[in-house]
């Protein structure tokens, strides 16, 4: 099976990479059903998850507008790789990568209006943690600028994130505060 999901991942990668977001998503969908079968492990899932909620982030980026149903597959898919890697000791950085694609994806989530079982405000409060709690494993585990400016990053995407959604009236500000008011603050 390990020889199967890394040859996935890459053709998957690849295809992404090409703008072939359709086949890539299909082909790392069935590469993990087929380890599920054959005993792939968690690692293979969580592996798969997190390069699915990158692939599917992307591919939404490149669409003339964000789908409901693409950014809710996408957050799931980072929350599953999130939830797996922190099982997992070897390699805090595909947990701290996982996290960052979970702050991503649910601020999209959020400034969309929600999805799924998910409210634009606990889908905002999920990319808030997320992104938290990548910055910490970065922190702690001293990662390079780059790493922690990647983070950074997000936060401002997640912001942004959050301004459209009060814009929007998918998400109020806390404590009764004006809407448009704290939008301009943002």
């Amino acid at each position: 099976p390990k020889m199967l999901w890394q040859s996935s991942l890459y053709t998957a990668r690849f295809l992404g990479d090409a703008g072939q977001f359709k086949d890539a998503e299909s082909i790392l969908g069935k590469a993990r059903e087929l380890a599920k079968e054959l005993g792939g492990g968690n690692k293979f899932v969580a592996e798969v998850s997190l390069r699915c909620a990158e692939l599917l982030n992307k591919w939404a980026a490149s669409s003339p507008e964000y789908s409901p149903d693409m950014m809710v597959r996408s957050a799931f898919y980072a929350k599953e790789a999130a939830d797996l890697f922190s099982e997992m000791t070897e390699d805090k950085e595909d947990y701290a990568t996982a996290l960052y694609w979970m702050g991503l994806n649910f601020g999209t989530l959020c400034r969309i209006g929600g999805g799924g079982t998910w409210t634009a405000e606990r889908a905002y409060e999920m990319a808030e943690q997320s992104l938290a709690a990548c910055m910490q494993v970065r922190e702690e585990q001293g990662a390079a600028q780059g790493k922690i400016t990647e983070v950074l990053f997000a936060k401002g995407v997640l912001a942004f994130c959050k301004a459209e959604a009060m814009a929007s009236g998918a998400l109020q500000p806390a404590g009764g505060q004006d809407a448009a008011a704290v939008t301009r603050e943002l």
